[in-house]
């Protein structure tokens, strides 16, 4: 269990700065193990094992009645040899994971690990026969070690078990590994070769992408730069597969692809050009998040769902076009997209989730199509005081859409004074009587029906506006 200052939390996809530097994807785990256990604890630092010698001052957990994992202990050593058995005779089947302590007292929260080998100055490590697991966030910062063979004993590669190893620049799987957790590479930005026994039943791996068996998944791709176009065969890109691929530029997705994973261009601060295939139906949560440089953006058709936090702070997006397709956009979906100037929701969607479009401070012109049943909270909001530049919302369902409270901002600071909201005429009346609409003080006044040349059929209208 993760240990904090404060409480204990579960987080994804966050971004913690440490040391200088920033640790992409997570850190969190539910469960971790204990750094010691009586009776199974290397104390004296000697590198005399039953199992053969290993480095001196490793320390040893009981796991099991004959088994064990193993930490960094007291060893200082930059060359980490793992023996097969502990000093008590035990076999040496996992490399632990660490604690992780949270200080939410500096800004931002910085990470201190505790135990596994996780931030330590390692160059070399070798893995003995007997281990079979290296668990989660194992060798999460070790930004020295350069090279690593993963033995066909291996079964399990841990969640983030080597994220941000930046020196890392070759990695061997044997043949026995069965599952790699998510993150597992990501911020290995030197990784260019990936190289996985021909006998290995689950994963493969070319020109420094790893993928699942047939192909069909592409995996990660951390020392992904420049443009790159997915292979024909993936169908699948997973989570986390380019994250903080700080030097790619271009990405052209095939129509092959059916889903994006979540994170999986996450902090892609170069990506300036992305082009999604018409085969994609789901782009997950938090794809784009950070894509900095990103300016403009087609959503095909094909895609059903913009999902939570998509394009969460793509501060360069001016222009995204909406597909026909989609029926939900999904909490923060667009949060701080501070250049984005307009958007064009189709009748499409049904649903716009809470904070969607907050802090998009340069959003002027927003039109939503006819089939919006539910506009959630702070949709339009912003938590900046006189700068919301948004002065016109065509809402062009007959029958109003739920809306959540403060769709537009909780007062006259955060809403533009020029503000109209342009609804089908004949429903005039029934928005301004629409709970947390027209019910609301700051927003009755707001409403007028589309073509009117001013509201309430005043001289020069020539409809009706209610």
């Amino acid at each position: 269990m993760i240990k904090t200052k404060k409480n204990n939390k579960k987080e994804k996809n966050m971004k913690i700065k440490t040391k200088g530097k920033i640790i992409t994807s997570i850190i969190v785990i539910a469960v971790l193990l204990p750094l010691s256990h009586i009776g199974c604890v290397n104390d004296n630092g000697s590198d005399d094992t039953k199992g053969g010698v290993g480095t001196s001052g490793l320390a040893y957990t009981h796991t099991g009645i004959d088994d064990c994992a193993v930490s960094i202990g007291m060893a200082t050593a930059t060359e980490i040899v793992i023996p097969a058995k502990c000093p008590e005779g035990h076999n040496v089947t996992a490399i632990a994971s660490p604690t992780v302590d949270v200080n939410y007292d500096v800004e931002p929260p910085s990470i201190i690990f505790n135990g596994g080998f996780a931030g330590k100055t390692i160059t070399s490590i070798k893995i003995p026969d007997s281990v079979t697991s290296i668990n989660d966030i194992a060798f999460v910062e070790c930004t020295s070690l350069s090279s690593i063979t993963i033995p066909d004993s291996v079964i399990s590669i841990g969640y983030g078990a080597f994220n941000s190893c930046t020196a890392l620049t070759s990695i061997t799987i044997g043949n026995g590994v069965t599952s790699i957790g998510d993150s597992a590479f990501s911020g290995c930005t030197n990784l260019a070769s990936i190289i996985v026994d021909a006998n290995n039943l689950n994963y493969s791996s070319e020109n420094g992408i790893l993928y699942n068996k047939d192909k069909t998944t592409l995996l990660t791709y951390p020392s992904a730069k420049g443009a790159v176009t997915i292979p024909a065969s993936v169908t699948v890109i997973g989570g986390s597969a380019f994250i903080s691929c700080t030097a790619l530029t271009s990405i052209t997705i095939p129509d092959s692809v059916i889903s994006i994973g979540y994170g999986a261009f996450n902090g892609c601060t170069e990506l300036t050009n992305v082009s999604i295939g018409n085969g994609v139906t789901s782009i997950g949560n938090g794809a784009f998040s950070g894509c900095t440089a990103l300016s403009s953006l087609i959503i095909p058709n094909s895609v059903t769902e913009i999902n939570d936090n998509t394009f969460y702070n793509c501060s360069s997006l001016t222009n995204v076009s909406i597909g026909n397709s989609v029926t939900t956009i999904g909490i923060r979906a667009f949060f701080e997209c501070i250049a984005l100037s307009s958007v064009i929701i189709p009748n499409s969607v049904t649903d716009i989730g809470e904070y969607a479009f907050f802090n998009c401070t340069d959003l002027t012109n927003v039109s939503i199509g006819n089939g919006i049943t539910t506009i959630n909270q702070s949709v339009f909001g912003s938590n900046k005081k006189n700068v919301n530049r948004l002065t016109s919302v065509t809402i062009n369902a007959t029958i109003p859409p739920s809306f959540g409270i403060i769709v537009f901002g909780n007062s006259n600071d955060y809403i533009n004074s020029a503000l109209k909201i342009f609804v089908p005429v004949g429903s005039a009346s029934d928005y301004r009587e629409a709970n947390n609409l027209g019910s609301s003080v700051l927003y009755k006044h707001r409403i007028h029906a589309i073509g009117c040349v001013k509201d309430n059929a005043e001289a020069g209208s020539t409809c009706d506006c209610n």
